[in-house]
């Protein structure tokens, strides 16, 4: 993912049978990692970055099923469908183009707000800002 990712060992340190499953967007949704481990898949890669008590019960159920997660940041396992996406409609004719941004690891979650560390992010930017950006670089 060219990034640090949050791993959390909860079995062999090995890929088994050279499977991974990789859930963007469902990460928290205990089907998805059951499915997983009924087709003898022991890395799960996802979105969630941090174990706490909004992902408590998905971590949970991760460790009894022996399952190793990959926490790689919403941003770096769902940009690839944001880029498909773009290709889509650039075929369709319409101008489109993904926008390379960079990941922003999760650390805390408090009264039900996400908190992001934001300390490998220079600036806040807005999506505007973001494109004028990238259209001066271009």
């Amino acid at each position: 993912m060219n990034h640090e990712v949050s791993p959390y060992l909860n079995g062999e340190g090995v890929i088994r049978d050279r499977r991974v499953a990789l859930a963007a967007g469902g990460g928290l949704i205990e089907e998805v990692v059951k499915e997983a481990a009924q087709n003898n898949v022991n890395v799960f890669v996802t979105g969630i970055t941090i174990n706490n008590d909004h992902t408590a019960e998905v971590h949970a159920l991760a460790e009894a099923l022996e399952m190793n997660i990959l926490g790689g940041t919403h941003y770096s396992t769902e940009k690839f469908a944001c880029i498909q996406m773009a290709d889509y409609f650039q075929k369709l004719g319409v101008p489109c183009e993904f926008i390379e941004g960079k990941p922003w690891k999760e650390t805390r979650r408090i009264s039900g707000r996400k908190y992001f560390d934001m300390s490998d992010y220079w600036e806040f930017r807005t999506p505007e800002t973001k494109l004028e950006d990238h259209q001066a670089a271009n």
